[in-house]
């Protein structure tokens, strides 16, 4: 077992026998278990054939969906419980009249766009996700044309493996200003 999806994938009896917990610690890790996110990513660039002229907007329209299984189902009190960080450990939060201070963390995604060759930031939006989301990231395409390999990265602040990288390329050519 080397990653969360490892422990995720065993039958119950394999798990117990592996970690050797009290029944009160395995329950602990059943719930993070049920918990842990497992998010579908797809995305599609708007961008006309033949490339984009240099610094032109660029669109990236991004579907995200996360998988609640079965036994969760999509009662509003399950979806609800959705995006709630399981962490025993986490500091409680204080009592005060607001609403959201009796939830304690819940995650949050972040959908960042970047140029890892030149070192570049091109787009970031902070999300929050309980089922799906239709999210549109739009950056200024590079001013100097040629081809260029981006990454659309997802991460999360509260789930250590969760994160994913999407490697993608975009054309730039020349604008109608620079003919």
């Amino acid at each position: 077992v080397e990653t969360v999806f490892d422990l995720l994938e065993l039958e119950d009896t394999a798990r117990s026998d592996l970690l050797q917990l009290p029944p009160d610690k395995m329950s602990d890790v059943a719930l993070f278990c049920n918990a842990y996110p497992n998010v579908e990513l797809t995305y599609q660039m708007d961008a006309e054939e033949g490339g984009v002229p240099a610094g032109d907007t660029v669109t990236l329209k991004v579907v995200l969906s996360r998988d609640v299984g079965e036994e969760e189902g999509e009662s509003e009190e399950s979806l609800a419980e959705l995006g709630r960080v399981v962490c025993p450990r986490f500091p409680k939060p204080r009592a005060t009249s607001a609403p959201t201070s009796a939830e304690g963390k819940r995650e949050s995604w972040w959908l960042v766009v970047g140029d890892p060759h030149n070192n570049n930031l091109l787009s970031i939006k902070r999300i929050s996700l309980v089922k799906d989301a239709k999210v549109k990231l739009e950056f200024t395409a590079p001013e100097t044309p040629g081809d260029y390999n981006l990454v659309l990265y997802l991460m999360c602040d509260s789930y250590l493996g969760s994160d994913q990288e999407f490697e993608f390329s975009i054309a730039v050519i020349p604008s109608e200003e620079d003919n």
